[in-house]
């Protein structure tokens, strides 16, 4: 009778403590968000993301988009070290389309362009999925 009551508790504990940690196993995987920090020359914007870093995810667009209204008002400005072929990647890869019209063949000019129209091309007020 002793024996069983003993096994009882025994295996009450230890069912317990599987329980006590198995959750906070849980709650410690539950919330995975981590920190990361886009930069490019003197322009660095930090945005979450869970478990990996995914490209499709609008977190990383909307960031890149920061970065890259960052480095266009950086260019604007006339830092130093801007590097205009980053800011056309960015916006071959993130930003809005600008129409026809506004675009030339001079690779210079639609660089000219797209710092120009910045708010537009890289906008921040909404995510947009390519």
């Amino acid at each position: 009778m002793i024996i069983k009551s003993v096994e009882r508790a025994i295996a009450t504990l230890v069912g317990i403590m599987l329980f006590t940690g198995g959750l906070a196993y849980g709650i410690g995987c539950w919330n995975l968000e981590r920190v990361h920090t886009l930069s490019s020359g003197p322009c660095h914007v930090k945005f979450n993301y869970q478990i990996d870093i995914d490209s499709l995810d609008e977190g990383y667009q909307l960031a890149n988009r920061k970065l890259a209204r960052c480095l266009c008002r950086a260019y604007k400005a006339g830092v130093q070290h801007i590097d205009s072929i980053y800011i056309m990647h960015l916006y071959q890869k993130y930003g809005t389309p600008l129409s026809y019209f506004h675009l030339s063949a001079n690779p210079k000019n639609i660089l000219d362009t797209v710092v120009k129209h910045r708010q537009v091309v890289f906008d921040t007020s909404e995510t947009i999925i390519h």
